[in-house]
């Protein structure tokens, strides 16, 4: 469990829903809504699709640093993180 703190907000992830669409969906409605704290504590998620997706989050944000793609690769052998890491 990630404990994101980020301008006074704390997120405990995951939530309280086990459904991996359903956190990819949280998680991308976050980079829309600018909830950066969210988008940082899926890059800890167990799925790398959810990772991907914080990833994608941040980035619509511009608030994507290299620590994040860091983060978010240490978790996963799975290509699809690496991918939206290059993007």
């Amino acid at each position: 469990m990630a404990n994101a703190d980020h301008r006074g907000e704390s997120v405990i992830w995951p939530p309280t829903s086990p459904d991996t669409a359903g956190r990819r969906r949280l998680v991308a409605a976050a980079g829309h809504l600018g909830d950066e704290a969210v988008a940082r504590a899926a890059l800890s998620d167990r799925s790398g699709p959810v990772r991907a997706t914080a990833l994608g989050a941040l980035a619509r944000m511009g608030r994507l640093v290299a620590s994040d793609v860091s983060t978010a690769l240490e978790r996963s052998e799975e290509r699809r993180v690496r991918k939206e890491g290059r993007s």
